[in-house]
């Protein structure tokens, strides 16, 4: 569901395992818990944006039940 899978697909498939790159920073036991490990990519500001529009979506949906209005500028979002 746009998580990332995508652009996985395309990585270079000489790239190392990504639980053969987690094991000098944890022990054997810690790593055989996980049946998988999934890497995401970071965010972009365009996602983050998303993000910002949603939340405050939610916090003027609460506001709005209490007859307050909320407005942020385009300044404050980014």
């Amino acid at each position: 569901a746009g998580f990332g899978y995508e652009a996985n697909l395309t990585e270079d498939a000489d790239k190392p395992e990504l639980m053969d790159r987690l094991k000098p920073y944890f022990r054997p036991e810690f790593l055989n818990r996980f049946n998988a490990v999934i890497e995401f990519s970071h965010l972009n500001k365009e996602d983050l944006s998303k993000i910002v529009d949603l939340m405050l979506a939610e916090v003027n949906q609460t506001l709005a039940k209490k007859g307050i209005a909320l407005e942020v500028s385009q300044a404050a979002k980014d």
